[in-house]
């Protein structure tokens, strides 16, 4: 979002949109989150066809967002137009799955899609396996199986230039890709949480630690502590609060 846009200022434009249609506002939202657009575009486009392809889609996500936005809610509206256009890319790549994957799962694609929209803008945050499968009401086990899915839209030849921006006779995949370490993955998740749990109080960590990592509910947690259920309650609601700033601060610099 242009830096010179408030948040006060976008929710505005999109009560316009919303109430009256106005086409002015749609243009100052639009173009206000142009950069923005543009940047998450180019991480997922590999020619110039690609990009301007799915700068269209993107536009078009971005809006059914402003149309979508639940204005009741304090968040902002970065935080679900993000998960919005990101998901719209990624539906555009349906029809073309890198790897045959059940028809089932096929089919819940744009159920799951608009469910992570939905639990986005009502919480303020993206939801986990776990919190998905008890908002569609579905198993988890079906939930990860589908998100590991969607992560198989496309595929490119192994002997596929590295880097479609460079001159020809450059190194192709096979000659430059090495083998995952996924403890990598691992390692970040670890930083990232004592980062978080660095930023919060002692009561805030040690319950969003027992809520979280070891998985205890609410009562577990008061009875852990030694404080009421509604104590935990509100430690937790202040600490996702305060790491939910943080994620965003993570995210948005990274983009």
């Amino acid at each position: 979002m242009s830096k010179y846009v408030s948040d006060e200022q976008v929710r505005t434009w999109i009560q316009h949109v919303q109430r009256n249609n106005d086409d002015r506002a749609k243009e100052h939202i639009l173009m206000a989150f142009k950069d923005l657009v543009d940047k998450i575009v180019r991480k997922y486009s590999r020619t110039r066809d690609d990009y301007d392809d799915l700068y269209q889609v993107a536009m078009a996500a971005l809006m059914k967002a402003i149309k979508r936005f639940n204005l009741k809610n304090d968040n902002k509206f970065m935080t679900y137009a993000i998960p919005c256009v990101t998901g719209e890319i990624k539906n555009y790549f349906k029809s073309m799955w890198a790897i045959e994957v059940p028809v089932k799962t096929k089919e819940n694609y744009k159920r799951i899609q608009l469910a992570i929209e939905d639990f986005t803008s009502l919480h303020g945050y993206k939801p986990t396996s776990k919190e998905l499968a008890t908002y569609l009401e579905m198993d988890i086990y079906e939930i990860r199986e589908q998100l590991q899915a969607m992560t198989h839209f496309t595929a490119l030849s192994w002997h596929a230039p590295s880097n479609h921006h460079q001159e020809e006779g450059q190194a192709a995949y096979e000659d430059v890709i090495g083998a995952e370490d996924m403890s990598y993955s691992v390692v970040e998740e670890q930083l990232f949480m004592n980062y978080v749990l660095s930023k919060l109080n002692e009561n805030e960590a040690r319950a969003i630690y027992q809520l979280f990592v070891n998985q205890l509910s609410q009562d577990e947690v008061a009875k852990k502590l030694e404080v009421s259920q509604m104590q935990v309650s509100r430690l937790r609601r202040r600490a996702l609060e305060k790491i939910k700033r943080l994620y965003e601060q993570t995210v948005y610099t990274s983009i």
